[in-house]
């Protein structure tokens, strides 16, 4: 951690310009559904109601906060922070650092850039989350891949860059990153599944999970924190993961990036927490073109991988999983239309499903409404989203198979929301 926090100092003394991103929202929520796992249920969305049968409407508040600062003519320090103001009771910190990193580049010839990040940092991996401080440009909730990648997936170590320019407008980019602190990532997929949301993990934060048999107290895995999962902090077993990129991209018209991640997890429990092996193969692209007097944005990226912790010759959690979207968004003046379709699974594969079952399956469909002042830093938004999900180990509850006390719903784990927001933005 000390790492993070060493060029703070230099960005308090360095002279301008400094560049400060983000914005401040206020939200009106309208929910159906089963309570949401930050609440310690099986619900995919952030919030939920106390019964899937009922509606339930809340006021939130969120802000992102991006600070970058020229340090010198070859050196950059980039702070990002969160905070949120959420219905009472759930899960995980209201304040925290996003990313903190330093970064060193400068240009080889006129046009090839070479890079150099160190710190906690979100891999650049989205085609979706394109606008300052990791926000989406097209809906308020994002998709269930960039939704996990928020907070599961971040890399506390170096990520070097190398973007060579040809042609008139086309350009190559290759980076690799070596890193540690995410030897967790996978707790969430594997016991909870996947979810839609729009909040970003912060460092040395611990948000909840469901209440499964397995982790009970005596149960195999109840040596888990009773709290939950801790998804960034200090590594866990020493071993560094890696991720590597290749992508194209046509300034202003399209682009193709493929990843490969894999935190190197040794499987093992340390202090209440597994180091989980968790890897993936991620491929996204967009195209944008006129459309209608406006531009119309077409957007997908698919993610294939596996995670799993403990001995493969005991007792053992693993499973294989899966997730694409698709996003259509129309742009024009003060208006921008989106909807997005979202498929999801996960393929519980350790043999265990009366003990730890970990299948689970769903779709989602978003539409989304942004209106922004021409003048004024302001944009107004309005979504619904629509999940449609199964997970079996939800429909246990109640049964005596999980927690005495726990409510019995189903294996119905979907909801829908509508959300209205009003977004200030800081850096217009």
């Amino acid at each position: 951690m000390g790492l993070l926090w060493a060029f703070v100092p230099a960005i308090a003394l360095a002279q301008p310009p400094f560049q400060l991103h983000g914005w401040v929202a206020a939200r009106g929520l309208a929910v159906e559904g089963r309570p949401s796992w930050r609440d310690g249920d099986f619900g995919r969305l952030d919030v939920g109601a106390d019964n899937p049968e009922d509606d339930a409407t809340y006021g939130a508040g969120k802000l992102q906060l991006a600070l970058d600062a020229r340090l010198g003519q070859h050196l950059d320090a980039h702070l990002h922070f969160a905070a949120r103001a959420e219905p009472e009771g759930t899960g995980g910190q209201a304040f925290g650092l996003v990313e903190g990193y330093l970064e060193a580049h400068t240009r080889l010839r006129d046009s090839d850039r070479v890079s150099l990040r160190a710190g906690h940092l979100i891999l650049p991996t989205s085609k979706e989350n394109l606008d300052w401080a990791w926000s989406s440009p097209y809906t308020l909730t994002f998709s269930a891949l960039n939704t996990w990648i928020g907070e599961e997936v971040r890399a506390t170590g170096l990520l070097g860059a190398y973007q060579l320019a040809f042609g008139e407008a086309d350009e190559l980019r290759f980076w690799g990153s070596a890193f540690g602190g995410n030897d967790s990532g996978g707790t969430l997929l594997a016991w909870r599944g996947w979810a839609l949301g729009d909040r970003l993990g912060v460092w040395n934060e611990t948000v909840p999970l469901p209440p499964l048999p397995g982790l009970e107290t005596g149960a195999p895995f109840g040596e888990q924190l009773d709290s939950g999962t801790r998804p960034f902090g200090s590594d866990l077993d020493d071993r560094a993961g890696w991720a590597a990129s290749l992508g194209w991209r046509r300034a202003g018209r399209a682009s193709l990036q493929a990843t490969h991640y894999d935190n190197r997890g040794d499987r093992e429990l340390y202090n209440g927490e597994y180091a989980w092996r968790t890897d993936f193969y991620l491929v996204g692209g967009d195209l944008h073109l006129p459309a209608l007097g406006g531009e119309l944005s077409l957007v997908a990226e698919w993610m294939d991988g596996s995670t799993g912790m403990g001995e493969l010759d005991s007792t053992h959690v693993q499973l294989d999983f899966e997730t694409t979207y698709y996003l259509v968004s129309w742009s024009r003046g003060l208006w921008r239309l989106t909807t997005r379709y979202d498929h999801f699974e996960t393929r519980d594969t350790d043999g265990s499903v009366p003990l730890d079952p970990n299948d689970g399956d769903g779709s989602a469909w978003t539409v989304a409404a942004f209106w922004e002042h021409g003048t004024w830093p302001l944009r107004l938004g309005a979504e619904w989203v629509d999940v449609d999900a199964v997970r079996p180990a939800a429909g246990l509850v109640g049964t005596g198979a999980l927690p005495s006390g726990s409510d019995a719903f189903g294996p119905d784990t979907g909801g829908q929301s509508l959300i209205l927001e009003a977004r200030v933005f800081l850096d217009r």
